[in-house]
């Protein structure tokens, strides 16, 4: 009988970043596991039956596909739809259909902008980890001028929850509006960071993203196109 089986290596080099002898090195750290058992050795798999994990991440089999959205407001990124449309049924059928979809971080329901789809877990993990450093590029729309003062406030680490945050960027782009980057990507982050100083957030639009910048795929509110991650 045929046998389906192939070699490991060769299929997590096939459905991810890992080259071949990357996955002998996570093979001697322990860190792949063959349905939930850590192997120690390299192997023949079924991928129809069995399932890999790399550091307890599922390792999606089907092609890895990458999606850019300029996000519309009202939208929100989650499979719930109980508080109204998913920013995945914006996605055309056929996209919307791909196993595996989830969003790399989240945008809140009223922030527009840049962001990321795809079923690559791994890649996720490491983009939204909190020990990657990730820069994320924000305009923000205030409800009064923005004080020159604050900007130093902003770039040396505003404490929330008794903790301080990550450095920032800022810059004055109107009387009223700032461009701020930040590295973290905790819940409501530039809303509270900003609220610290008494200021209020009248929108929030999302341009950058790591390498990704929304200026380079011209894409108007509500679209989004396939893009190739290496």
């Amino acid at each position: 009988m045929f046998s389906k089986k192939e070699r490991i290596e060769k299929i997590i080099a096939n459905y991810s970043h890992f080259s071949r002898s990357e996955v002998k090195k996570l093979i001697k750290e322990k860190r792949i596991k063959v349905n939930d058992v850590v192997i120690n050795e390299l192997i023949k798999i079924d991928i129809e039956i069995d399932q890999i994990k790399i550091d307890d991440i599922v390792l999606n089999i089907e092609q890895l596909v990458y999606f850019l959205m300029n996000k519309p407001k009202g939208v929100i990124c989650s499979h719930d739809n109980k508080e109204g449309q998913t920013i995945y049924d914006i996605l055309d059928e056929v996209d919307k259909n791909i196993k595996g979809l989830n969003t790399f971080g989240r945008l809140d329901k009223d922030t527009t902008g840049l962001i990321l789809i795809s079923n690559d877990g791994k890649l996720n993990h490491e983009l939204t980890s909190s020990k990657k450093e990730v820069w994320k590029t924000y305009l923000v729309t205030l409800n009064k001028n923005f004080d020159q003062n604050d900007l130093l406030k902003l770039e040396k680490g505003i404490v929330l929850d008794g903790k301080p945050l990550k450095e920032s960027k800022a810059k004055i782009i109107e009387n009223n509006k700032i461009e701020l980057e930040i590295q973290e990507g905790k819940y409501h982050q530039v809303k509270r960071m900003l609220a610290t100083l008494n200021y209020d957030v009248i929108d929030l639009h999302r341009t950058k993203f790591d390498k990704w910048n929304l200026d380079d795929f011209n894409l108007k509110i509500g679209e989004y196109v396939k893009i190739k991650i290496n």
